[in-house]
């Protein structure tokens, strides 16, 4: 897990982003970064859990994470698991799915979990924002 906080003055959305692929996830990483968001991060689904179920513990406020980035095929599980988790623990936060086949059942699965959005991969980056900014 990793924690990593924009610098800029802007008031971005606080993400927790997982992804399996480490050049993706560096990727998406700094993307979100240079748009102002504060990003955590994870490579596995475990990983993932482990994160949101501490996040929890030490939240005394609000939830910690407002928006969850998700992609679907973990090495260690599922991605759906982690947007129910997430959305158990956040309620009110957007969880977006990332797709590598976008299949309609897989579609399907994932908004039945608590998905907002599915994204297909690869997908366009304008596409990330625009899930993003519904959010906001």
């Amino acid at each position: 897990m990793t924690r990593v906080t924009a610098q800029s003055g802007k008031r971005g959305r606080r993400i927790l982003l997982v992804e399996d692929h480490a050049d993706t996830l560096r990727m998406m990483e700094r993307v979100l970064l240079r748009r102002g968001h504060d990003v955590t991060s994870a490579a596995t689904c475990g990983t993932a859990l482990a994160c949101l179920s501490a996040a929890m513990a030490l939240s005394l406020g609000p939830p910690p994470f407002d928006l969850l980035v998700c992609d679907v095929g973990l090495p260690d599980g599922d991605g759906c698991d982690v947007v129910r988790a997430f959305r158990a623990a956040c309620p009110a936060g957007g969880a977006i799915v990332l797709s590598g086949f976008g299949m309609e059942a897989e579609i399907d699965r994932a908004t039945a979990a608590g998905a907002h959005r599915v994204l297909v991969k690869p997908s366009d980056l304008h596409e990330l924002d625009d899930a993003i900014a519904a959010f906001a």
